[in-house]
């Protein structure tokens, strides 16, 4: 069940699209990287 691998590989993507606009997110992305 390779699931929970994609569902955070999405997520990763999406906070690091995120945190190229938001400081606040690329600390999150940061933080949960």
């Amino acid at each position: 069940n390779q699931a929970p691998t994609v569902i955070h590989t999405c997520l990763r993507n999406t906070l690091e699209s995120t945190a190229k606009t938001s400081p606040t997110t690329r600390i999150i992305f940061v933080s949960f990287s």
